[in-house]
């Protein structure tokens, strides 16, 4: 695999370059269509290769990649067993429908969810006011005060429950995966950190 000109590995520098447009998504500074396109562009612009090994178009890379996700379903660690004792829940992502239902359906969560709602779909992504409207509005507008987001974000779901009158329960994946915390911007607080899914029973259930 090639590695880009400052000797970073693929992998590692495609997650910066997807994770720093995602966040312009949240921010709406950039359409899903141009964010598909522009990271594999961006990476391809930093790869050390030559012109006799030339890598293939962004866009078919984002082709590729996306055929491929739409099979990927690996569940985060006792996912299986947490979900359906808190069942029926409501799913919502910034992403992309034709990546999401078709994962949600490989995932064997989808008997749990009960309803899905996508940003694409939407037209507004977590965590502008105008998405968790739209969600609120779709479920009846329910109290937000009885209502709670879980998510591992901190820019889109935590900031936009917490915009939206909702508690929050932040996962912090960071002590499973062994990496660093994600920065916390100033003045966000989630109502509860978890670093496992089964702390969902004990906040939840009771």
């Amino acid at each position: 695999m090639p590695r880009t000109r400052d000797g970073q590995d693929l992998t590692t520098a495609y997650r910066a370059i997807n994770g720093e447009l995602w966040r312009a998504y949240e921010r709406g500074e950039i359409a899903t269509e141009e964010l598909q396109i522009e990271r594999f562009r961006r990476l391809i612009d930093r790869l050390d290769v030559t012109a006799a090994v030339r890598p293939p178009e962004a866009w078919f890379l984002n082709m590729q990649f996306i055929k491929r996700l739409t099979a990927c379903a690996e569940l985060v660690p006792t996912a299986d067993r947490v979900v359906p004792d808190l069942a029926p829940i409501v799913a919502i992502t910034n992403g992309f429908p034709e990546v999401q239902y078709p994962r949600i359906q490989a995932s064997g969560l989808a008997c749990w969810i009960d309803r899905i709602f996508i940003s694409e779909e939407i037209g507004a992504a977590k965590p502008s006011s105008r998405f968790f409207d739209h969600v609120l509005a779709e479920l009846g507008n329910p109290d937000p005060s009885e209502c709670v987001v879980v998510g591992d974000s901190l820019t889109s779901d935590i900031a936009g429950g917490a915009g939206a009158g909702m508690d929050t329960i932040w996962f912090d994946r960071s002590v499973a995966l062994g990496s660093h915390a994600a920065h916390r911007p100033e003045g966000l607080e989630p109502t509860w950190r978890i670093t496992s899914l089964v702390q969902l029973r004990d906040i939840l259930l009771v």
